[in-house]
C-alpha cells in the first residue's frame, strides 16, 4: 500500500528485514489494536524480550514511530504529498527514516563528519559524512552548531542552523561527500572555534 515506505526501509543498511509472514509481524499488528498499547505508562509488552527497539506504522499516510521498550510515540509525520492539496500520495524517504533513528538514538544513528575534504579562503566547501542509516543522491543536509543551555534545571541542546549542502559522490550507502552550498564561511568559523557541528537531513 505504501511502496516508498517499504522501499526506504529495505534499502537502509541500518534496518533488518522481517519476513512479511513472520510471527513477529502478527504480534505487532495485534499490538496496534490494543488500547493498552496506546497507554504510554504500560510497560508490560514483550518488545524487550523480542529484542525490538522501534515500531514504525503507517496508516492513512500518517507515519508513527513508537519506542517499543516504553510504548512512547516519539515521532508523528503526515507523509501525504500533493500539489496545493489537489492530490496526495503517501511518501516516505530516507531523510525521514534518518531523522526518526537520530531522534531515537543520535549517538548511534546520527550523521557524523568524518573529515573535511576541501577548504580554502576561510571556507569549507566539502565534507565527508558517515550515516549508518544511509544516504540518497542529491539530498539536502542541514548544518547546525549545538550549544548546551539550562532550562528548568535541565541541560538542553540548542541547535543553530549555519548552512546546508547537497549529497554528492557516494562511496557506499553510508559514506558520502557533502558539497556545502550555504554557510561555507560560518562552518569554517565554527570549526575553528571548536563548536560542535551537527548535520541532519532536511525534512521537506
Amino acid at each position: 500500500m505504501y511502496p516508498d515506505f517499504e522501499k526506504t526501509i529495505y534499502s537502509s543498511p541500518a534496518i533488518s528485514l522481517i519476513e512479511r509472514h513472520a510471527p513477529e509481524l502478527s504480534y505487532f499488528a495485534e499490538l496496534l489494536k490494543l488500547e493498552k498499547f496506546k497507554d504510554q505508562s504500560s510497560k508490560n509488552l514483550q518488545a524487550s524480550e523480542l529484542g525490538y527497539n522501534i515500531l514504525l506504522s503507517m496508516e492513512d499516510g500518517i507515519l508513527t514511530a513508537t519506542n517499543a521498550q516504553t510504548n512512547e510515540k516519539f515521532y508523528t509525520q503526515n507523509t501525504n504529498r500533493g500539489l496545493m492539496n489537489l492530490s496526495a500520495t503517501a511518501s516516505f524517504s530516507m531523510d525521514e527514516l534518518s531523522q526518526i533513528l537520530s531522534i531515537y538514538d543520535n549517538e548511534n544513528f546520527g550523521i557524523t563528519i568524518v573529515k573535511i575534504l576541501s577548504e580554502k579562503k576561510n571556507s569549507i566547501e566539502e565534507l565527508l559524512l558517515y550515516n549508518p542509516v544511509g544516504f540518497v543522491d542529491y539530498s539536502t543536509i542541514e548544518i547546525f552548531t549545538e550549544a548546551k543551555e539550562t532550562a528548568s534545571g535541565n541541560s538542553v541542546a540548542k541547535l543553530t542552523k549555519i548552512g546546508e549542502g547537497k549529497v554528492g559522490k557516494m562511496y557506499s550507502n553510508s559514506l558520502a561527500e557533502l558539497k556545502v552550498k550555504k554557510g561555507e564561511k560560518d562552518l569554517f568559523a565554527a570549526k575553528a572555534k571548536g563548536d560542535k557541528i551537527v548535520c541532519k537531513y532536511a525534512i521537506k
